[in-house]
């Protein structure tokens, strides 16, 4: 009781003590900022200006040049956003009519930038930015070949600054053109390399070459229905009993790329991604708290930590406008445990084991019908060596290494309705080791993306595929062993010898509902909920269901719709029925 006085009275002392009456913060070095912007840091050069602006909302000058900082940093959308609240007040019209036409330039609006680019150009007060925007016009044309204009724009500059020495260059341009030849480009005021840019001065990059990279962290929740057989032995009066395998797991996975490269036309990724899952069940979770002071029975146990170690790379060549191909590549490992720290049990100390490994190619050819539609061909060569049980190792080509998977995908963005899509049939042929795992797979995926807002986006992806397995399984009096509650049975013809030929014929349906919401440039959240039902027709013992669910927040760099693409390069389509999701 005393001690909680005593606290009590700390806290009402501290709340009652006077504030500190702090200096006002010194002046800014407004020389020194001129000095950064001369020499191009215009990182620090920002800093000190948004400082000066708290000191000073209504310095006109600080605002431009905070703009034109912005601009040469690569990003022309928040330059425009600042140069726009000085743009009443400000005596330097000129200097921020200019710097908002070659941000709308950088943007591609290019109506937008010559409105501004002429509003700099005729202000009556003559300014050395009024005569770099009257230049700039004209070489702006005439780089566009809109030659009645350039004209237009190089008479202006000559009657302006007939001495200057830029107007010998604009007369021998105009003459060129009225002899009919264009020859190369004039060079306007310097422009910044927008993604060389973003990458010098981004607060989170690591370097000034393009790159990404991430880190995720969440919570999993996995339930799967499936039917175990009562009776080891194969005989029609066996009964199956339905069992619920319920998961919960903490998940990290980050990740760093390098990219995109381009030189001439082609263009190129590299990526390394770190997935790790440690699993935990209800069995464990009630055995801890029976005694949660045994620490040795925490339910998250080294023996249940999986990790998948990922390579991949992705390169893309476009020979004409209308034409690309390219190929895709990954290589991961998958491990188990920990040889770190172990747990109770004698089979989880100290192990490490190494579970499966895989590979995949995917050459793609892709038609492109504009920049924002296009149809992809694809083969899907694919091997997984399963070290736990050789018998669930498969591959999707034959003996001789031809590839017997391939698929047809469509990709559409609809920007004016905030919306993209991507529909992708395929046809696989797995060969397993097993041969009764051996099957053929006919599938289909549609997914849709909406953005909300420029903040929120909405992710849906159906899938459905049908699994046809090359053996038939020999069975007795029935295909599929009987339930409690049902003893329905299939109507199967018997063969001469008693046994009846079973076709296992397994229709799989997917559905994946997705919500990620950004905040900042660099962080995100996300919930992700998948629901997979697993039909066999014949053999019904074999179906199963499955209900998946993820969420966490994640930290990205460039930024979070950018990072997701770049991180699931080496997938090339929506995630299929049956495939892992990184």
């Amino acid at each position: 009781m005393l001690f909680r006085r005593f606290i009590l009275l700390l806290i009402f002392g501290w709340l009652c003590w006077p504030a500190q009456n702090y200096a006002a913060p010194q002046t800014i070095n407004t020389p020194l900022i001129r000095k950064l912007m001369k020499a191009e840091e215009y990182d620090k050069a920002s800093i000190l200006l948004r400082a000066l602006l708290i000191q000073q909302p209504k310095n006109d000058a600080a605002w431009n040049m905070l703009g034109v900082s912005y601009y040469y940093m690569g990003k022309p959308e928040k330059a425009l956003e600042t140069l726009k609240v000085s743009q009443s007040f400000t005596s330097q019209k000129s200097y921020n009519f200019l710097f908002q036409g070659l941000a709308y330039s950088l943007l591609k609006e290019f109506n937008l930038a010559a409105f501004y680019l002429k509003k700099a150009a005729n202000i009556k007060k003559a300014s050395p930015y009024k005569k770099l925007a009257t230049y700039e016009l004209a070489a702006w044309y005439y780089n566009r070949r809109k030659l009645i204009r350039a004209k237009r724009w190089i008479g202006t500059y000559h009657e302006r600054y007939p001495n200057d020495p830029r107007t010998e260059t604009l007369l021998h341009t105009a003459r060129l053109i009225g002899l009919g030849k264009m020859e190369g480009y004039l060079a306007g005021i310097k422009k910044p390399d927008i993604q060389q840019a973003f990458f010098k001065y981004a607060p989170l990059s690591l370097m000034n070459h393009p790159h990404y990279w991430f880190i995720e962290s969440g919570a999993i929740y996995s339930d799967t229905h499936f039917n175990r057989v009562s009776s080891g032995d194969d005989a029609p009066d066996s009964f199956v009993a339905p069992v619920d395998d319920i998961v919960w797991a903490l998940s990290v996975i980050t990740g760093v790329g390098l990219g995109p490269y381009e030189y001439n036309d082609l263009e190129s990724y590299f990526g390394y991604t770190y997935i790790q899952h440690w699993n935990t069940d209800v069995d464990r979770i009630s055995v801890y708290l029976q005694d949660p002071s045994d620490l040795m029975y925490i339910p998250l146990r080294p023996d249940l930590l999986s990790r998948h170690h990922l390579v991949y790379s992705k390169f893309k060549f476009s020979p004409q406008k209308h034409l690309s191909l390219g190929l895709t590549s990954y290589v991961t490992t998958e491990r188990i445990g920990s040889r770190y720290f172990s747990g109770p049990e004698p089979w989880s100390r100290n192990d490490n084991l190494l579970i499966a490994y895989s590979w995949n190619l995917t050459p793609w050819l892709s038609v492109n019908f504009n920049p924002r539609h296009s149809l992809k061909s694809y083969l899907y060569i694919n091997q997984e060596i399963n070290k736990e049980d050789s018998a669930f190792s498969y591959q999707t080509f034959d003996l001789t290494y031809i590839p017997r998977s391939l698929g047809l995908m469509y990709q559409g963005q609809f920007p004016k309705l905030n919306f993209s899509t991507e529909i992708d049939g395929y046809y696989y042929f797995l060969t397993y080791n097993d041969p009764f795992l051996d099957h053929q797979e006919i599938g289909g995926s549609v997914k849709l993306t909406y953005h909300l807002y420029k903040t929120l986006y909405i992710s849906l992806v159906g899938n459905y595929a049908r699994r046809t397995y090359i053996e038939d399984y020999l069975r007795r009096g029935s295909c599929s062993f009987r339930t409690k509650e049902s003893a329905s049975q299939p109507s199967i013809s018997v063969s001469s010898d008693g046994f009846l030929k079973c076709t296992r014929v397994d229709e799989i349906y997917r559905g994946q509902l997705s919500i990620n919401y950004t905040f900042g440039d660099y962080y995100g959240f996300f919930i992700r909920a998948d629901y997979i039902k697993n039909n066999s027709l014949i053999i019904t013992e074999m179906s199963f269901s499955n209900y998946y669910a993820v969420t966490g927040v994640s930290m990205t760099f460039p930024d979070v719709p950018k990072t997701n693409k770049y991180r699931h390069l080496h997938t090339l389509k929506p995630i299929k029925v049956g495939e892992k999701n990184y």
